[in-house]
């Protein structure tokens, strides 16, 4: 699976393959956010709200800061 992630998220996903992080978001399977990132100078975990409003992503999962999306 594709994953596009927050940098602090990011770290826990070392052995993906297809792992992203960044400001230049790319088409993932999953995007998995820490909202409470501050170390993150690219903006992402601040994009929460678009992914929501995007009709190729739902969010599948919440728990306190942390969101993830899938894409339908």
């Amino acid at each position: 699976a594709t994953i596009l992630a927050s940098e602090r998220v990011a770290a826990h996903f070392t052995d993906c393959r297809e792992l992203y992080t960044g400001g230049r978001v790319r088409p993932a399977d999953y995007v998995v956010l820490d909202r409470s990132d501050h170390w993150d100078t690219s903006g992402l975990p601040g994009q929460w709200s678009e992914f929501a409003a995007r009709p190729e992503y739902e969010m599948w999962k919440e728990s306190g800061a942390i969101i993830v999306f899938r894409r339908k």
